[in-house]
């Protein structure tokens, strides 16, 4: 796939290149910068990128084109370059106004703070505004491709409106495991699915939102239930959950209750989160790990 943006000041490019002599006709379209960025090869001043049915053909030195190849001058301080891909986004969050941590405060009342604006703002439409709001953010610092949490399809809809690509993963919370209780959860997800289960450029993941409110029993039966091509999720993002794992005094107690209305203990004690995960066999090569600030060099080995 191949996206362009702007008129040459500064573009995106995705897709494998093939730095080869040029093969070039009149039929492909050519895009020209003072600088191309390929990444996987050395930057080419004057140089340009040849797309042909939607693939990047050729890339190389405008002197190298062919004398009767057509092509635009490339503009003053012009960049292509491959678009960027943020593997961690929330564009449901994109607030007109930050909601910014103070210092010193517990992460856990700033985390209460953005749920109490998107429980205030919760509409379809409000949701799906923010998100075009994001996706414009992306395309203006030149991310192509993102790997997204969402509580619906509003972030699918924005991306798929402007072109981009990427994985957006259903957000779950589970904090019980007794019962088990997913039915609403699995319906959501198999409405994703169903959506976009063909779409070129979107697919759909499933989001766990944290070893701390989804317990290991249900974060297995939703993944076995769901398949998911992706699982994307919050991991050692704040030293209260490592705590709060091991069995310490920890405010994620309040946390539940404030935010889910209910209390929830760990369902066995573990060194840390990432060891919480390891020992119930659910981090795999489809999990993606959000934050995981707080780990250990025991973590890193076996994340690895």
């Amino acid at each position: 796939m191949v996206y362009a943006q702007g008129h040459g000041k500064l573009c995106f490019y995705e897709g494998k290149t093939r730095m080869s002599r040029p093969t070039v006709t009149k039929s492909p379209s050519i895009l020209t910068a003072r600088w191309v960025l390929p990444v996987s090869a050395a930057p080419i001043q004057n140089g340009y990128v040849a797309i042909e049915n939607g693939k990047i053909k050729t890339v190389g030195r405008l002197a190298d084109l062919p004398a009767d190849c057509a092509y635009p001058e490339p503009e003053e301080a012009s960049i292509l370059t491959p678009g960027l891909v943020n593997c961690h986004t929330h564009l449901e969050q994109s607030f007109a106004e930050p909601i910014r941590k103070l210092q010193g405060e517990p992460f856990t009342e700033w985390l209460c703070k953005v749920v109490q604006t998107l429980r205030a703002s919760s509409s379809a439409g409000e949701k799906i505004a923010r998100c075009q709001t994001g996706a414009q953010e992306l395309l203006e610092s030149g991310t192509t491709c993102v790997n997204d949490i969402a509580s619906g399809q509003e972030s699918l809809l924005a991306l798929d409106a402007k072109g981009l690509r990427g994985v957006v993963s259903l957000e779950v919370f589970h904090p019980g495991s007794d019962p088990i209780q997913i039915e609403h959860w699995l319906a959501a997800y198999r409405n994703l699915q169903e959506g976009y289960m063909d779409h070129v450029r979107l697919r759909i993941g499933l989001s766990p939102h944290s070893a701390y409110n989804v317990s290991p029993v249900a974060w297995q039966a939703m993944v076995e239930a769901c398949q998911p091509w992706l699982i994307h999720s919050h991991l050692a993002e704040f030293e209260d959950e490592t705590r709060y794992l091991q069995g310490q005094n920890s405010c994620i107690k309040d946390l539940h209750q404030r935010i889910l209305g209910q209390r929830f203990s760990p369902a066995y004690h573990a060194p840390s989160p990432v060891a919480y995960l390891h020992g119930r066999q659910l981090l795999s090569a489809q999990t993606v790990l959000a934050h995981a600030i707080h780990t250990t060099a025991a973590d890193r080995e076996c994340l690895q």
